[in-house]
């Protein structure tokens, strides 16, 4: 093939090649209007069917339906839980809620009374009340909630302890955990450790975080030795697995285990690791720790700089730390 031939041929490649390209690129970006078109008739569709179904259940509202009321005050309330909420989505809610809690509507009952709708505490008193009549548990702790802190009636932790049990008994977690600080720290009830870390392994067996904060309440039962027999090693077991932004006291008593060799075989590196995580989230006494480990080359090589930094953090906190105020003096030979 001459020279002039092969220009012909590579010019002719090029140009089928570009249009070629081309009818690629079209028949995709039409396919995708084609699909954004459908998309929009689709979300147009569903718009058009939820308002047509919102405006059949005000009409069923309106007529005296007891679900349809409650469903509407729903609707409301999840407005005014919103980024864009306004106080008409809240008066709207409370409008719905109190048409069902009239009819003796139990959850509605209960979401007047739950503290954020009505902001009336003496209101949320009398729908709480109701609701408890009806065996409610989640009422049974708010209206515990009420007495505990004086909000609508006086203030009775007597009342408030007696309402914490009837939710717990029916397995409220929050109710179960609260009713063994309440037995902990004896307050509106005689002080029973033991009876605490009843509560408290009830509460356990459950998820979510009143679950997780009776988990380290028995870790640190068993640590401390209080309202069970002091055992370390169960400590450990209760005290591991949390996330340390949230329990950084259940790291730094890992640590203590560790360093003194109680419940699990004695290492100070491990126990700098477990100290650390904990004084990285603002805990006192680990950082107090930490900065001793630097100074006296325990777990850690010795490092008088990093030692000033922690027990400086430690002395200068808004609790301060008589220890590590303390040892930084002796340091700086102050």
């Amino acid at each position: 093939m001459t020279r002039p031939h092969l220009k012909i041929f590579v010019s002719v490649v090029f140009l089928f090649s570009g249009i070629f390209l081309c009818l690629l690129l079209f028949g995709y970006t039409n396919e995708d209007a084609i699909f954004r078109k459908k998309m929009d008739i689709l979300e147009k569709k569903r718009e058009a069917q939820n308002k047509e179904r919102f405006k059949q259940l005000r009409e069923t509202a309106a007529q005296g339906d007891v679900e349809a009321q409650y469903l509407l005050g729903q609707h409301f309330d999840g407005k005014a839980h919103s980024l864009y909420s306004t106080d008409q989505d809240r008066t709207d809610a409370a409008y719905w809620y109190r048409k069902a809690a009239e009819q003796g509507h139990v959850k509605a009952q209960y979401s007047l009374g739950d503290g954020y709708i009505t902001r009336n505490p003496e209101e949320e008193v009398m729908w709480l009340s109701k609701a408890v009549e009806q065996g409610h548990f989640g009422a049974q702790f708010r209206l515990g909630e009420h007495y505990y802190k004086g909000w609508g009636v006086p203030q009775d932790k007597e009342e408030a302890v007696h309402w914490f049990c009837k939710a717990a008994e029916q397995g409220h977690t929050e109710a179960q955990w609260r009713l063994g600080k309440c037995y902990f720290e004896g307050d509106g009830v005689p002080q029973d450790k033991e009876e605490a870390v009843v509560w408290w392994r009830k509460a356990a067996e459950q998820n979510g975080q009143y679950a997780d904060y009776s988990k380290y309440r028995i870790g640190k039962c068993y640590f401390d030795g209080e309202g069970v027999p002091q055992d370390k090693a169960e400590a450990i077991k209760w005290l591991s697995g949390f996330n340390e932004k949230h329990f950084p006291d259940a790291f730094y008593l890992i640590g203590e285990c560790y360093y003194d060799g109680e419940g699990v075989a004695q290492d100070k590196a491990k126990a700098v690791e477990f100290f650390r995580k904990a004084a990285y989230w603002w805990h006192n006494d680990a950082r107090y720790r930490l900065g001793k480990c630097y100074y006296e080359g325990e777990g850690v090589p010795k490092n008088k700089a990093e030692a000033i930094k922690w027990l400086r953090e430690a002395a200068t906190s808004e609790r301060g730390h008589k220890e590590a105020t303390d040892l930084l003096r002796q340091i700086e030979g102050k």
